[in-house]
């Protein structure tokens, strides 16, 4: 089954992940990296868009502030061959603003990734320090690929 979706793009399946932007301790501190969680289906897949969600880990639904915090954290993306194919890409680059007017759209992505090597981070020379317990959402639009 092929969808297609507001730009077109055709994908086999849908895939979310959520990473958590916090340690065990519940401390999200500036310049730390914060990892994706292992996924063999992502992995062994072609990416053709990726569309980023923020959650609020109490409420479940964006605040203002925690769409403000957005604005500071940042993805680096590595291929299968461990190579790092995206740095610094911001999280609004990826995000799809429900208070926008326009019809949303998913930021066209094309290729393998390595999940466990994937990860968001807030710049260690931010001024903004996050307080509350935050997910990064990413939907991974993917076409199966043969091998």
């Amino acid at each position: 089954m092929v969808n297609r979706y507001g730009n077109n793009i055709e994908c086999d399946f849908i895939k979310k992940i959520r990473i958590p932007i916090f340690d065990q301790q519940g401390a999200t501190d500036n310049g730390t990296r914060y990892y994706f969680p292992e996924n063999p289906q992502i992995d062994k897949n072609l990416i053709v868009g990726i569309e980023a969600h923020i959650q609020n880990y109490d409420l479940n639904v964006p605040d203002s502030a925690t769409i403000g915090l957005a604005s500071q954290l940042f993805f680096s993306f590595y291929n299968k061959n461990k190579e790092e194919i995206f740095y610094n890409v911001p999280y609004f680059s990826l995000f799809n603003n429900s208070l926008s007017p326009f019809k949303k759209k998913i930021k066209p992505f094309y290729n393998k990734l390595n999940c466990k090597m994937c990860y968001i981070f807030v710049p260690a020379n931010s001024t903004v320090s996050l307080s509350k317990q935050i997910y990064a959402e990413l939907t991974f639009y993917i076409k199966k690929t043969i091998n």
